[in-house]
C-alpha cells in the first residue's frame, strides 16, 4: 500500500494541525504544514474518514511559511505556528474562527472582523509553567511537555515569555539541582516539587515566583536564595497540591518570602495578580480587549445593571463600571475574588460588587440584567447560562472566548434564546500558536 504523497494544504485547523487532501477524496491533516504548501507527506495513520500524515519534504513552500525562531519548536509542544511567518497568522485565526463557526455552529451569515494582532509576537507571555524531572545527584531538566506527552523538553530559555523570566529560569534551574531539592515523581507519588512558575507585568517590572509542591517543603532559607536571582522578584510563594493527575495548582498557598502578588497596568488601570488567579496571559493584547470592550459599551450608553460571570481578578468589571449604576462581578475562585476584592477598591469604583461562587447558580438569582458579560473557562458556558438568558433576556451579551469550538456551540444556543450576532472580533492573545481569543457581541432581537 502507498505510504506517501505529494499533496496541497488547503487551510490551517485546530490542535495546531493544517488540511490537505488526495485530489477531491479523504483528508489528511498534516501537523506544521502551512496553508498553500506543497508537501509530500508520508501517512502515521489512517482513520475512517481522514488520515494523519507527517511532513518527509516541502516541495513548494508556502508565501506564508517562515523559519522558526526558536531551536526546540517541533520538539517542544509550548507552541505550533512558528513556521507562520507573523503578518500572516492574524489572517489565518480570522479563517479558523470563520470556518469553526461556520462548520460547527451552522451559521454561515456570521461576521468576523480582521484579528487584532499581538504588539509583541514574542516575549508576551506574562505566566509560564515549567515541569521539572531530576536527572542526577546535582541536575534537573525543566522545560515544556512534549505535544500530547508528558515527556519533559529540556530548554534554557523560551522566546514567548517575558524576557525578565530568562535569568531567573536558568538560575534557579541549575539551583533545584544542585541544591538537591526533591522532585515530585508523578508515575510513584513520591518528592516534592511538582512545578515552577514565573507571572509577572513587564511595565511594572515585577515577578512572582511560584513553586508547587506536593506538600509544605520550601523553607525561608530557600526562599531568600530565589529572592536573589532576579532584580524584578517580588515575592516566593510556595503553592500545595497534594492530588494525583495533571491539574498543576492546588488549593492553599503560602507566602514564603516577599509578596504573594504582582502589579500590573492595562490602560488606565491597576490590578493586582495573585499566585493562582486568573489573569490574560497576553498584557497588550487584554488592553486591545478592553478598548474594544470599551467602544461596544460607549455605544450601548449608561444601563442600570452589567453583570460580570467568570470575572477573574475584574479585568472587566472594573473597566465597566463607568457604564452602569451597578455592576456585580461573580467569580468561584476565592483568591481572584480576594484580588479582585483589592482591584475595585485600588480603581476607586464602589459601585461594583463581588460575589464568591458559581456564576451559573448566582446568575439565576438576577432579575433585570441589561448587559452580560461572559468570560468562560475553554469548557464554555454551562446550561445555567442559557436558562438564564430563556428566563431573563438581557439586552446585550459580550461572550469572550479562548475555544471557537465551544464557542461555536454556545453561539448556536445564544442565537436559539433569541439573540442575534452584531459581530466577532478575534484578538491574537497566543501569537505562535494556533490558539485565538474572540470577542462576540450578541443583541437581543
Amino acid at each position: 500500500m502507498q505510504n506517501t504523497y505529494v499533496t496541497h494544504v488547503d487551510k490551517m485547523i485546530n490542535e495546531g494541525m493544517s488540511l490537505a487532501r488526495l485530489g477531491q477524496g479523504i483528508p489528511i491533516m498534516v501537523p506544521f504544514g502551512v496553508k498553500d504548501d506543497v508537501l509530500e507527506v508520508k501517512i502515521t495513520k489512517r482513520k475512517k474518514d481522514y488520515w494523519i500524515g507527517s511532513i518527509s519534504k516541502v516541495i513548494t513552500p508556502s508565501p506564508m511559511r517562515a523559519k522558526p525562531q526558536c531551536p526546540y519548536f517541533g520538539i517542544c509542544g509550548g507552541c505550533q505556528w512558528q513556521m507562520v511567518d507573523y503578518k500572516y497568522q492574524p489572517l489565518l485565526k480570522k479563517e479558523l474562527v470563520e470556518d469553526t463557526l461556520s462548520h460547527l455552529a451552522g451559521i454561515k451569515e456570521i461576521d468576523v472582523l480582521d484579528t487584532i494582532p499581538s504588539p509583541k509576537p514574542l516575549n508576551y507571555r506574562n505566566k509560564v509553567h515549567f515541569p521539572l524531572k531530576r536527572v542526577s545527584s546535582s541536575s534537573v531538566i525543566m522545560g515544556f511537555y512534549k505535544q500530547d506527552t508528558h515527556y519533559i523538553i529540556d530548554v534554557d530559555e523560551c522566546p514567548l515569555h517575558l524576557t525578565q523570566f530568562n535569568e531567573v529560569f536558568k538560575k534557579a534551574k541549575r539551583y533545584i539541582g544542585e541544591k538537591g531539592l526533591s522532585i515530585y515523581d508523578e508515575t510513584k507519588h513520591t518528592g516534592f516539587i511538582r512545578n515552577f512558575t514565573l507571572r509577572g507585568s513587564e511595565k511594572m517590572q515585577e515577578t512572582l515566583i511560584v513553586i508547587v509542591s506536593r506538600g509544605n517543603y520550601l523553607h525561608k532559607g530557600t526562599a531568600m536564595d530565589l529572592m536573589k536571582m532576579g532584580s524584578t522578584i517580588q515575592g516566593v510563594v510556595e503553592n500545595v497540591n497534594p492530588e494525583k493527575g495533571n491539574t498543576i495548582f492546588g488549593e492553599e498557598s503560602r507566602t514564603l518570602l516577599g509578596a504573594n502578588l504582582f502589579h500590573e497596568r492595562v490602560r488606565n488601570y491597576t490590578f493586582v495578580i495573585s499566585a493562582t488567579s486568573f489573569f490574560q496571559i497576553n498584557t497588550l493584547i487584554a488592553e486591545k480587549m478592553v478598548e474594544v470592550f470599551d467602544k461596544i459599551l460607549q455605544d450601548i450608553g449608561e444601563v442600570d445593571v452589567i453583570v460580570d460571570s467568570y470575572s477573574g481578578v475584574g479585568l472587566f468589571a472594573v473597566a465597566s463600571a463607568k457604564y452602569a449604576r451597578k455592576v456585580y462581578a461573580l467569580e468561584i475562585s476565592k483568591e481572584s475574588v480576594s484580588c479582585a476584592t483589592k482591584n475595585i477598591a485600588i480603581n476607586n469604583k464602589p459601585n461594583v460588587e463581588i460575589i464568591n461562587g458559581d456564576a451559573e447558580e448566582l446568575l439565576q438569582s438576577f432579575g433585570k440584567v441589561d448587559v452580560l458579560i461572559l468570560d468562560p473557562p475553554r469548557r464554555g458556558v454551562g446550561d445555567g447560562v442559557i436558562n438564564f438568558l430563556n428566563n431573563s433576556k438581557p439586552l446585550h451579551i459580550l461572550y469572550f472566548s479562548c475555544n471557537p469550538a465551544t464557542l461555536a456551540r454556545d453561539l448556536k444556543e445564544i442565537v436559539g434564546a433569541g439573540y442575534e450576532i452584531e459581530f466577532v472580533q478575534p484578538f491574537d492573545m497566543f501569537p505562535q500558536t494556533y490558539h485565538v481569543e474572540s470577542l462576540t457581541y450578541f443583541r437581543r432581537k
